[in-house]
């Protein structure tokens, strides 16, 4: 009962935003917001349904990326909801995972985003009008996963209305990638977001060890603690307890800190790392 009161007000509230969009009365609010925060927490509604499909979830900002941004935070949580949620639906295993990029700094502030997973993918001839209204890749696809077709139009109407552009790239059978540009005007100056980069002194050249057994995160948290003058170690798996007898050739260093993901069972408990 609660999923379809869920998905039917999904519909409703769809097919309201495509109305406001279609008649010229969509207009974008020009608010301070923090860019990390809202990603967090367009991700965060997602979180559950990748946590029950198995699938990871994530995001990256590049460093350089200013936090303090003017724009519609809402909407473009909305966009990335929209695309992401998408991703989520059409992926059975691996991963969904958010990027954020400069583009350029002046006068506003222009991002590159980049919503990919590895997911069905989408048959090139129907590429082409994936953004129309009520239209998904195809009729089967309406059929086995639901979805009313408007999430995407109303995403790129949204991307639209924020001065970029939204296309989208895709293999069959190996993931799909969908990217928009948006413009904002931005709270830091260019000297104030290269300061907000310089390493505390204390985390300077700092050994990490980050171990992680999925590839994505493991650039993620590398690329963090490195922007935070940091010296990051990368390592996707680590010896058995019962396995071998010998120190992995990246424990020969000594490390001050040591990031462990929970879910890498080679490193839960093992004896190699000192207390």
């Amino acid at each position: 009962m609660k999923f379809s009161a869920d998905s039917l007000l999904q519909i409703i509230n769809d097919i309201l935003d495509f109305s406001k969009v279609e008649v010229g009365k969509m207009d974008l609010e020009q608010e301070p917001f923090n860019l990390r925060e809202t990603l967090g927490l367009a991700l965060k509604l997602l979180a559950v349904r990748a946590h029950e499909k198995g699938l990871e979830l994530a995001y990256r900002v590049a460093p350089d990326v200013p936090d303090t941004l003017r724009g519609d935070a809402g909407r473009l949580r909305q966009i990335i909801v929209n695309l992401a949620g998408n991703a989520l639906k059409f992926t059975e295993r691996g991963e969904v995972v958010v990027q954020v990029e400069m583009e350029s700094f002046s006068p506003q502030v222009r991002l590159k985003f980049a919503i990919s997973d590895t997911g069905i993918g989408i048959v090139k001839a129907h590429q082409a009008r994936i953004f129309d209204a009520f239209t998904q890749a195809d009729g089967s696809t309406t059929r086995k996963f639901g979805g009313t077709g408007l999430g995407l139009t109303i995403s790129s109407r949204l991307v639209e209305l924020m001065g970029g552009r939204i296309w989208v790239e895709s293999e069959l059978e190996k993931g799909t990638t969908f990217y928009f540009t948006a413009a904002f005007k931005c709270q830091q100056t260019v000297a104030e977001v290269q300061d907000s980069l310089f390493a505390v002194a204390f985390l300077n050249s700092l050994p990490v060890l980050v171990v992680d057994d999925n590839a994505t995160f493991r650039k993620i948290l590398g690329e963090m603690l490195d922007a935070l003058g940091m010296t990051p170690t990368l390592a996707d798996s680590g010896p058995r307890r019962s396995g071998r007898s010998k120190r992995p050739p990246f424990l020969t260093r000594a490390f001050r800190w040591y990031w462990l993901t929970p879910t890498c069972p080679k490193w839960t408990d093992s004896h190699w790392l000192p207390n």
